[in-house]
């Protein structure tokens, strides 16, 4: 009897480690709404310091939910061809709003100098650019190989996008 509560627990506690494709997907449409989050607060702010704390607010919202997101798909099993093109349609939508956004805060670069807090946005967009190369080689990694050249795509989009940025408030 004893044995039999174990293993089932044992396999509850398994099944609920082992993440799968719904659970990346899911994880990525929560970092969108994190970027489409920031994008609406960065594109309605007027340029003020106080104005200033929800975007920090919600750059860290976002940081924290791609390094989730990472871990979720470290921990997943590989993916079906399924699950593959569900996540890279979700993918694709993500990549979108991050381009957006980081149009958006790129374009609000004079209002974040006046403050002089560009220095601090450029550490912020270099830790978003790296934990998203982290989520992307995590995800690269569970895709089945006939979609490796798809995925690595996708991840070369969104680091060209950080790139722009980052340039865009580089000092040199």
């Amino acid at each position: 009897m004893k044995f039999s509560k174990t293993l089932t627990a044992l396999a509850t506690l398994v099944a609920t480690a082992i993440a799968d494709g719904a659970a990346i997907v899911d994880a990525l449409e929560q970092i969108q709404s994190d970027a489409t989050a920031l994008n609406d607060t960065v594109d309605s702010w007027s340029g003020d310091l106080l104005g200033a704390l929800p975007i920090t607010t919600k750059s860290t919202s976002l940081l924290i939910h791609i390094n989730k997101g990472t871990e979720t798909a470290k921990h997943s099993a590989n993916l079906t061809d399924l699950e593959t093109f569900n996540v890279a349609v979700t993918t694709l939508n993500l990549v979108t709003a991050t381009n957006s956004t980081l149009d958006t805060i790129v374009a609000s670069k004079p209002k974040f100098d006046k403050l002089l807090l560009s220095p601090v946005i450029l550490l912020t967009l270099k830790s978003q650019k790296d934990a998203s190369a982290q989520l992307s080689s995590a995800i690269a990694e569970k895709v089945p190989l006939t979609f490796q050249g798809a995925a690595e795509q996708l991840a070369a989009q969104l680091d060209a996008a950080f790139e722009e940025a980052l340039d865009a408030y580089s000092f040199f």
